[in-house]
């Protein structure tokens, strides 16, 4: 996908009208903060599930932003938070750091270059793009599991 194509995905599964059904944000709003406790069958809450995503979110912007140091180690206590209890404050939290991570994502994608893209990232096989490429498809695995559990 070019850059142009990536950010309308992006914009489309975010807050648009993807073609698969509602979008992020649309399924977000629905989440009853009391509902962010209730567990999916992998064992974590949707809250749990919610801030994973972020997460992820948080780790490829840092690598398009340049920071090839920052790691998320997978099932490690940032990928997945232990058990917390949610609250209507958390909900609050959590809506707004997904709408920044959505501005950031957007900005990023409108200064970075397509070579940028391409470019291998230090210690692994694959270029930013495909991690950038990745966060979609991760994105919508977990809007569908917070789609079931809301």
């Amino acid at each position: 996908m070019t850059l142009v194509e990536i950010k309308t995905q992006f914009e489309r599964i975010f807050d648009g009208d993807p073609w698969y059904g509602l979008s992020l944000m649309a399924i977000l709003r629905k989440v009853n903060p009391e509902g962010l406790n209730q567990k999916a069958a992998s064992g974590h809450s949707l809250g749990q599930i919610w801030e994973h995503l972020l997460a992820w979110r948080s780790i490829v912007i840092k690598r398009m932003q340049g920071d090839m140091e920052s790691q998320l180690v997978v099932d490690s206590e940032e990928d997945w938070k232990p058990e917390p209890v949610f609250s209507e404050a958390d909900y609050s939290r959590l809506l707004a750091e997904t709408a920044a991570s959505q501005a950031e994502i957007l900005r990023l994608l409108s200064i970075i270059s397509e070579e940028q893209m391409d470019a291998q990232l230090p210690n692994r096989n694959f270029a930013l793009r495909e991690m950038v490429e990745g966060l979609i498809q991760h994105d919508l695995y977990h809007i569908g599991q917070i789609a079931l559990l809301k």
